[in-house]
């Protein structure tokens, strides 16, 4: 955020606070939206969900294994249409596992977080 605001200095503009908070509050929507935007591509676009693993190219297979995304529709194709990529029981178990990694970080990040009383 400072060379952000810096940037405004640099050409001759000091905002105000309020004016600030509303740049801020601009710049923080701004990475959200593209995170989201990022975020939905990778775990939507690259999965199984819209094209099949065994046609892609070798490198979208790739990510599309290691996305648990992959396994949530493989498991639900296989309840609907009775066809999936993977047998259940790895996706299932790719996505326990996928769990508890992501638990793990997660409980590991907010042990660092200094909690004011």
């Amino acid at each position: 955020l400072h060379w952000f605001l810096l940037s405004f200095k640099f050409w001759g503009y000091s905002p105000n606070l309020r004016e600030r908070g509303i740049l801020f509050l601009s710049l923080t929507s701004l990475i959200s939206y593209y995170y989201h935007i990022f975020t939905h591509f990778i775990i939507h676009n690259l999965s199984n969900a819209l094209f099949e693993i065994k046609s892609a190219s070798s490198l979208i297979r790739i990510i599309s294994t290691i996305n648990p995304f992959t396994y949530c529709v493989d498991i639900l194709r296989k309840i609907t249409m009775n066809y999936s990529v993977f047998p259940v029981y790895l996706s299932v178990i790719n996505l326990l596992l996928w769990t508890f990694i992501l638990s793990f970080i997660t409980i590991k990040i907010f042990e660092k977080i200094d909690i004011q009383k």
